[in-house]
């Protein structure tokens, strides 16, 4: 697992002048999409989960939005390129 901050992936990026991505997932498959892309291409990136979950206030306190979190921590765990969960 790479899981890194983003002081640390925002500085790396900028010593070598790169774009760094900042991409959410919205279910299992669109984060191994991500995960892939950044994989194939060697890029770190800042990947984002649920965006839309987090909008209704109703959804916003509750307890399932952990199994988005862990659905971005697994996803991070299996790669081997830099990865932000903000």
């Amino acid at each position: 697992m790479t899981l890194v901050s983003m002081p640390n992936l925002l500085a790396e990026a900028e010593k070598g002048a790169d774009a760094v991505g900042y991409v959410e997932g919205q279910n299992l498959e669109s984060l191994e999409a991500v995960m892939d892309a950044a994989e194939e291409t060697r890029s770190p990136v800042i990947l984002g989960f649920g965006g839309g979950f987090l909008e209704n206030p109703q959804r916003a306190d509750s307890p399932r939005l952990g199994l988005y979190a862990a659905l971005g921590l697994a996803a991070a765990r299996t790669t081997t390129v830099p990865v932000c969960l903000p």
